[in-house]
């Protein structure tokens, strides 16, 4: 930013600050609508789907915790993907009661990666720490991943792989050990 010097120079830059925060406003508003509908949508799905185990359940619930924990919004580093990722859910559900053990095989193949990521979250959490760039990165790849295993059709925001998963992984426990010791 530039040096203020003059009220003329302070007005210009306050318009323009005013302009980028309307704009992000509305952006911000936009992906929260689509949530919300997103959302609606999956409590629909939720009570026409067919009996599904207490894992699957489990797993659910879970993700949506972790998607919508308080502060959500500003965590997420694009925003209109929560929805995405809400529709992958539904999707899910649309193909769990034709695949049952597919799903609880994609399911395995998630954890994998989550069940680390969270556990470092939440040492980070614990502990007041920072949680490191490469851990977050992680994080919503994970949610990419379980887009590309459970909802392809709704497609991902970057490619994703096993090979890249666990070099995020890798590079997410060295950072996240670098911070502890």
């Amino acid at each position: 930013s530039a040096d203020i010097r003059d009220e003329a120079t302070f007005r210009l830059a306050l318009d323009q600050q005013s302009e980028a925060m309307k704009t992000r406003a509305r952006e911000l508003w936009s992906a929260v609508r689509d949530l919300a509908t997103a959302w609606a949508a999956l409590r629909r799905a939720r009570q026409t789907a067919g009996a599904m185990s207490a894992a699957t359940h489990a797993d659910l619930d879970e993700q949506m915790r972790w998607l919508l924990a308080p502060g959500f919004i500003w965590r997420v580093p694009h925003p209109p993907d929560l929805a995405r990722f809400v529709h992958a859910q539904c999707a899910r559900l649309e193909r769990l009661t034709h695949a049952a053990a597919a799903d609880h095989q994609r399911q395995q193949q998630v954890a994998l990666y989550w069940t680390p990521c969270k556990k470092l979250i939440s040492q980070c959490v614990a502990g007041k720490r920072a949680v490191p760039a490469e851990l977050l990165r992680l994080r919503w790849l994970i949610e990419e991943y379980r887009v590309s295993l459970f909802a392809q059709k709704l497609g991902t925001r970057e490619k994703v792989s096993v090979k890249r998963l666990d070099q995020n992984l890798s590079a997410a426990v060295s950072a996240s050990a670098s911070l502890t010791g």
